[in-house]
This record gives C-alpha cells, sequence and structure tokens, in this order.
C-alpha cells in the first residue's frame, strides 16, 4: 500500500487494528459466504469509525469501492452512506472497474494467484501490487 500511494503527500497508510472491519466491530465481514442472503447489521463498526476513528485522525471523507456482487460488503456500503453523514463524514462510493467485460476483485485475484497466472494478474492491479506479489509468491 505504502509503495502504491507514495507520490500522494495527502495519503498516509495506518494499519486497521482491531476495530476497523473486525472480528470483534463486525464479525459477520469474515463469514460472507454463509451470509449473502442474510440481513446484517454494521452498525456498530460503522459508528466507531464515525464517532472514535474519524475525528481523532482526522478523516472527513470515506472512500469504498461499489460492491455490485457481495451482498454483505454491499449492505456495509449501504450502512455507511447512511450513518457516515450523520457525523460529519462524506462517503463516496467509486465505481467498480473492469477488464475485459469482467469485474475487478480480490477474490480473481486470488484465484488467479493460486495459478501463478501473473500474466492475468497484472490486468487486475496496480504495478506496486503485481510486484508485491512476484516478490512473495515466486519461488
Amino acid at each position: 500500500m505504502r509503495r502504491g500511494v507514495k507520490n500522494f503527500p495527502n495519503v498516509e497508510v495506518l494499519p486497521s487494528g482491531k476495530f476497523i472491519i473486525s472480528q470483534q466491530t463486525f464479525s459477520g465481514y469474515f463469514n460472507k459466504a454463509q451470509l449473502q442472503d442474510v440481513q446484517v447489521d454494521s452498525s456498530s463498526d460503522v459508528e466507531i469509525f464515525a464517532k472514535e476513528i474519524a475525528p481523532t485522525l482526522g478523516i472527513t471523507i470515506r472512500f469504498a469501492g461499489e460492491e455490485p456482487t457481495d451482498s454483505v460488503t454491499h449492505q456495509y456500503n449501504e450502512t455507511m452512506k447512511k450513518i457516515l453523514p450523520r457525523h460529519g463524514v462524506e462517503f463516496r462510493e467509486i465505481p467498480r472497474k473492469t477488464f475485459g467485460g469482467e469485474i475487478i476483485s480480490a477474490s480473481k485475484v486470488r484465484e488467479l494467484l493460486k495459478r501463478g497466472d501473473f500474466d492475468a494478474i497484472k490486468n487486475f492491479v496496480p504495478e506496486t501490487t503485481l510486484t508485491y506479489l512476484r516478490e512473495r509468491h515466486t519461488k
């Protein structure tokens, strides 16, 4: 992440710790496969971010990618749209990128990584991410 944003002076990468989409605040996020047809409540996680994390770090805008295929993440985005503005935090949803008519997703990249298909992965990730993956997954 740091390599990918090093040319942006107004961006700082910090570890998320145990209070941003964690087992403690939104355990359902880590069981997404079983919850695709279930209404989930991520409001505690978003409230902690809005009341504690955003003010402490001076965050006034939260960005997230749109989620057309994963119900749990889509619901999380909807919760952020409702709660964050109440606390003075703007929410911006970024349209999902595609390549060759296919939605770019971490799941797709993990699938390609299992096959070691770095030629295909380069179509789905930034150069810094490709370099990182090659460094850690090439023997």
